[in-house]
């Protein structure tokens, strides 16, 4: 009687186990051949799955489990290699997540040194400011709204982060700097007083009181 009750509470426990969404992989015996398995044996040393376990259980040959311990001892096993497998999932996941860490890091590179090479191209091809072409550049320098007088600046300030600038007073050397950050605000000066003209009327006689209010607060060498 004491045999029969252990083995109704053996097979309930079996059966809501076996029945969980995450123990499908081990209902059936591993095929070790087809899976290409070949050192399956050397890592787990006594497999055990569901089906096998089932079949002990409902044995009447002889053949079956004898007592509980025998059944506690193949639901061990199968713990086991539950767990094993569980872990060769997280190392495969962690080894995929590493290579594609490598991977975004080299196409960063490439990135990186393919935006130094642009840069580098620009500079070379970059052709030097005349002695002329500054005194218009810093004419044009005082037509430029606040805003864009502030992002001309930030120009300067990339290749020279040690450039100061005030609200109320600029003074930036034109000679004192590279031919590229001359050519940029050049360019940028350029393109942002055409836009200015072109969506608004200019008053030459106030552009002119303008520039001499400018030359005030800003003095552009």
């Amino acid at each position: 009687m004491i045999n029969l009750l252990f083995s109704i509470e053996s097979c309930e426990v079996f059966h809501l186990i076996a029945k969980d969404k995450w123990a499908w992989p081990f209902l059936d015996p591993v095929d070790v051949e087809g899976l290409g398995l070949y050192d399956y044996y050397q890592i787990i040393e006594k497999p055990m799955d569901f089906s096998t376990i089932k079949i002990r259980m409902e044995a009447k040959d002889g053949s079956g489990y004898k007592n509980v311990r025998e059944i506690y001892a193949d639901e061990s096993d199968l713990s086991k290699e539950e767990a094993h497998e569980e872990l060769n999932k997280r190392l495969a996941q962690e080894a995929t997540y590493a290579n594609m860490t490598r991977e975004l890091s080299t196409e960063l590179s490439k990135v990186d040194m393919a935006l130094r090479s642009l840069k580098t191209t620009a500079i070379s091809q970059c052709r030097k400011l005349s002695h002329p072409e500054k005194l218009i550049l810093a004419n044009a320098f005082t037509k430029l709204s606040p805003d864009n007088i502030v992002k001309a600046l930030e120009i300067v300030k990339e290749s020279n982060p040690n450039f100061k600038d005030r609200i109320d007073m600029v003074t930036l050397d034109l000679d004192s700097q590279s031919d590229y950050t001359l050519f940029r605000l050049h360019m940028f000066v350029k393109n942002t007083l055409e836009v200015q003209e072109g969506t608004s009327v200019i008053n030459h006689e106030d552009n002119i009181e303008e520039m001499k209010n400018n030359a005030k607060k800003r003095r552009i060498v």
